[in-house]
């Protein structure tokens, strides 16, 4: 009876903290928060400001993680105004959006995330950290929450979490 008594507390204890856990999971209610936020700074009427806001987003990143900077130099990291870096940090981005969009088709999503692993674990060699996935949250919804009413940080921290986790399945 004491060995069953234990064993049902401590599956009582497992729901819990699975409970707990799922909680933190991205919702379908977050889902649709954070694309609707997403979409009201990143739709086509807001071209011109992308490329203000993924340039903003990386020099948060920047002062948080200056050994990253490196990584960048073949797309003029160092000249942030460059056409060459605004359309890499768009391009990255954009690479979010499709995440973004992905995140109610999780088989698709999960294919989209190990591709962008795959691509990240051949950058190794040149100094990529699989962290910087997860570093890259803070300034994202730093600059998030400068541009969009209503931020909601808890679906984003979420939601970007499921995706920085999948971006690292290759590593």
């Amino acid at each position: 009876e004491f060995a069953m008594a234990k064993l049902l507390i401590a599956a009582a204890f497992m729901a819990i903290v699975a409970a707990a856990y799922a909680g933190d999971c991205c919702t379908g209610v977050d889902r649709k928060t954070v694309l609707r936020q997403w979409e009201s700074v990143w739709t086509a009427q807001y071209d011109s400001n992308k490329a203000d806001i993924a340039k903003e987003i990386f020099a948060k990143f920047f002062v948080k993680q200056p050994g990253a900077k490196s990584l960048f130099a073949r797309v003029k990291v160092d000249n942030p105004e460059s056409a060459e870096f605004s359309a890499h940090a768009i391009r990255i981005l954009n690479g979010l959006d499709i995440s973004l969009n992905l995140l109610t088709d999780p088989q698709t999503l999960n294919e989209q995330l190990a591709h962008l692993s795959a691509q990240h674990v051949a950058r190794i060699s040149g100094g990529f950290e699989p962290r910087y996935f997860d570093e890259f949250q803070g300034p994202l919804l730093e600059t998030l929450n400068e541009v969009t009413s209503g931020f909601d940080e808890h679906a984003w921290e979420a939601c970007y979490g499921k995706i920085a986790t999948g971006l690292k399945v290759k590593f």
